[in-house]
Protein backbone atom coordinates (compact mmCIF):
# COMPACT_ATOMS: atom_id res chain seq x y z
CA UNK A 1 0.00 0.00 0.00
CA UNK A 2 1.50 3.43 -0.98
CA UNK A 3 0.42 7.06 -0.05
CA UNK A 4 0.90 9.78 -2.31
CA UNK A 5 1.27 12.66 -0.13
CA UNK A 6 0.93 15.88 -1.76
CA UNK A 7 0.17 19.46 -0.71
CA UNK A 8 -1.57 22.63 -2.55
CA UNK A 9 0.55 25.67 -2.40
CA UNK A 10 -1.21 28.64 -2.97
CA UNK A 11 0.57 31.78 -4.24
CA UNK A 12 2.00 33.44 -1.21
CA UNK A 13 1.82 30.83 1.00
CA UNK A 14 4.16 29.21 3.17
CA UNK A 15 3.44 25.58 3.71
CA UNK A 16 5.09 23.05 6.82
CA UNK A 17 6.36 19.88 5.07
CA UNK A 18 7.83 18.70 8.52
CA UNK A 19 7.65 19.76 12.00
CA UNK A 20 9.72 16.88 14.15
CA UNK A 21 10.36 16.94 17.54
CA UNK A 22 13.96 15.43 18.38
CA UNK A 23 16.69 14.38 19.12
CA UNK A 24 17.33 13.03 15.51
CA UNK A 25 18.20 12.89 12.46
CA UNK A 26 16.84 13.58 8.17
CA UNK A 27 18.15 11.11 6.29
CA UNK A 28 16.29 11.80 2.95
CA UNK A 29 13.90 14.11 1.60
CA UNK A 30 12.18 13.73 -1.87
CA UNK A 31 9.93 16.05 -3.57
CA UNK A 32 8.66 16.34 -7.20
CA UNK A 33 6.69 19.31 -8.52
CA UNK A 34 6.09 20.93 -11.86
CA UNK A 35 8.55 22.36 -14.08
CA UNK A 36 8.47 26.12 -14.69
CA UNK A 37 8.55 26.72 -10.48
CA UNK A 38 11.48 25.36 -8.97
CA UNK A 39 13.41 28.87 -8.85
CA UNK A 40 9.79 30.12 -7.41
CA UNK A 41 9.69 27.45 -4.53
CA UNK A 42 12.07 28.16 -1.54
CA UNK A 43 12.76 25.12 0.80
CA UNK A 44 13.70 25.96 4.69
CA UNK A 45 15.08 23.95 6.97
CA UNK A 46 15.36 25.62 10.64
CA UNK A 47 16.73 23.57 13.53
CA UNK A 48 16.20 23.48 16.77
CA UNK A 49 13.95 26.39 17.06
CA UNK A 50 15.67 29.02 15.55
CA UNK A 51 13.77 31.72 14.20
CA UNK A 52 16.21 32.48 11.10
CA UNK A 53 16.37 29.60 8.54
CA UNK A 54 19.59 27.56 8.69
CA UNK A 55 18.88 26.46 4.78
CA UNK A 56 17.11 28.52 2.31
CA UNK A 57 17.32 28.17 -1.16
CA UNK A 58 14.88 27.63 -4.31
CA UNK A 59 13.70 24.02 -4.69
CA UNK A 60 16.14 23.58 -7.91
CA UNK A 61 19.19 25.08 -6.56
CA UNK A 62 18.90 23.30 -3.29
CA UNK A 63 18.86 19.63 -5.61
CA UNK A 64 21.62 20.73 -8.08
CA UNK A 65 18.83 21.77 -10.85
CA UNK A 66 19.39 25.48 -11.15
CA UNK A 67 17.46 27.78 -13.31
CA UNK A 68 14.76 26.04 -13.98
CA UNK A 69 17.15 23.35 -15.95
CA UNK A 70 16.81 19.63 -15.35
CA UNK A 71 20.08 17.63 -14.72
CA UNK A 72 19.91 13.87 -13.99
CA UNK A 73 22.21 13.92 -10.79
CA UNK A 74 23.58 10.88 -9.55
CA UNK A 75 25.75 11.12 -6.57
CA UNK A 76 25.59 9.65 -2.62
CA UNK A 77 23.74 13.12 -1.77
CA UNK A 78 21.49 14.02 -4.28
CA UNK A 79 19.82 12.38 -6.64
CA UNK A 80 17.75 13.91 -9.71
CA UNK A 81 16.23 11.72 -11.98
CA UNK A 82 14.21 12.35 -15.08
CA UNK A 83 10.48 11.73 -14.05
CA UNK A 84 11.19 15.13 -12.07
CA UNK A 85 11.80 13.44 -8.67
CA UNK A 86 14.09 15.35 -6.49
CA UNK A 87 16.34 13.34 -3.71
CA UNK A 88 18.21 14.48 -1.33
CA UNK A 89 20.38 12.14 1.18
CA UNK A 90 22.35 14.57 3.14
CA UNK A 91 22.00 13.32 7.01
CA UNK A 92 20.70 16.31 9.00
CA UNK A 93 21.18 15.79 12.41
CA UNK A 94 19.02 17.55 15.22
CA UNK A 95 19.13 18.27 18.84
CA UNK A 96 15.62 19.30 19.56
CA UNK A 97 13.48 20.02 17.08
CA UNK A 98 13.55 20.07 12.36
CA UNK A 99 11.25 22.25 10.80
CA UNK A 100 11.01 22.00 6.75
CA UNK A 101 8.56 24.82 4.99
CA UNK A 102 8.07 25.65 1.83
CA UNK A 103 7.24 28.98 0.20
CA UNK A 104 5.23 29.66 -3.22
CA UNK A 105 6.59 32.70 -4.82
CA UNK A 106 5.14 32.18 -7.87
CA UNK A 107 1.17 33.74 -9.15
CA UNK A 108 -0.02 30.03 -9.48
CA UNK A 109 -1.24 27.40 -7.24
CA UNK A 110 1.90 24.62 -6.97
CA UNK A 111 1.06 20.70 -6.43
CA UNK A 112 4.01 19.50 -4.47
CA UNK A 113 4.87 15.56 -3.71
CA UNK A 114 6.82 14.95 -1.02
CA UNK A 115 8.30 12.26 1.90
CA UNK A 116 10.67 13.37 4.79
CA UNK A 117 12.63 10.25 6.03
CA UNK A 118 14.67 10.87 9.42
CA UNK A 119 15.35 8.75 12.92
CA UNK A 120 14.75 9.94 15.84
CA UNK A 121 17.64 9.40 18.25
Amino acid sequence: WKVSPYVLVEPGATVTLADIEGPGAIQQIWMTMARGRWRHTILRIYWDNQEQPSVESPVGDFFACGWESFAQVSSLAVCVNPGRAFNCYWEMPFRKRARLTLENLSDEQISVYYQVNYTLT
